[in-house]
């Protein structure tokens, strides 16, 4: 099962290429579901090298949980750059954005869209890539 990264900014991001990033047009369908999710207008799906999204740290829980030491120990070190190098870019891709905030909505491929599990409040500003996780289900509200 593939991780899908859905994006929700007040200004359209840019469709393409942003690094390891791939910025992609919601299909219609899905777009309506997603409407339900998110706050802001703009909707975009971000893939990593046009694929999934599931170079992402990611995780399945209920309930949100802080990073803990040895979390990430299972990864090697091509994974560990890899991460750090797709949330980089992510980042960068909303820099200009988060002012006005930016909602980011983890989830499956083909997992029904609902409402989501529970909010998370991020600081951009504060984010560690070495530790940053997404929760499966989560909105996160991304601020400077």
């Amino acid at each position: 099962m593939c991780l899908l990264l859905y994006i929700a900014t007040d200004a359209p991001v840019k469709l393409g290429a942003s690094g390891k990033l791939t910025v992609e047009e919601v299909k219609p369908g899905t777009l309506g579901d997603l409407r339900s999710v998110f706050s802001k207008p703009s909707i975009r799906y971000v893939g990593v090298e046009g694929s999934c999204s599931c170079d992402f740290r990611h995780v399945m829980a209920e309930e949100a949980f802080l990073y803990y030491q040895g979390m990430f120990d299972h990864e090697d070190d091509e994974e560990r750059v890899q991460a750090a190098t797709v949330l980089s870019d992510l980042l960068g891709l909303v820099h200009d954005q988060v002012q006005t905030g930016v909602e980011l909505y983890p989830t499956w491929a083909d997992a029904q869209l609902s409402k989501p599990k529970g909010r998370q409040a991020l600081s951009a500003s504060e984010m560690r890539p070495e530790q940053f996780f997404f929760i499966e289900g989560f909105l996160y509200n991304l601020r400077p």
